[in-house]
């Protein structure tokens, strides 16, 4: 989150809105953490492992897709050759959709 955050040229509107999600992400993994009396580490071990290796190789795809997105903005503004940014940029969307398992 803190990544994509980065894209908010306006630090008040980025750190307001970040904290908000940052703070409710702690508060719902507590609140099911309570609930279900054991954290998803505990319950569901190997989807927990599996999330861990996939998310290990989209740190790179997200490093790439903000990079990208970055030189769109930049070159949007100047030109109107930002078509090939912008497919790659989509590109990366579909890479982390799929390996993220949801394409929904």
């Amino acid at each position: 989150m803190k990544l994509y955050a980065s894209l908010v040229e306006n630090n008040e509107v980025r750190e307001s809105i970040l904290g908000r999600f940052l703070d409710e992400f702690e508060k719902t993994q507590e609140m099911l953490n309570l609930l279900l009396d054991k954290s998803l580490k505990e319950r569901r071990r190997n989807h927990y492992f599996s999330n861990q290796l996939r998310a290990i190789g989209m740190d790179e795809i997200h490093q790439y897709q903000v990079e990208t997105i970055k030189k769109w903005r930049k070159v949007k503004k100047s030109s109107t050759d930002s078509e090939e940014l912008l497919v790659s940029i989509l590109l990366s969307v579909n890479v982390l959709a799929g390996a993220m398992r949801n394409t929904g």
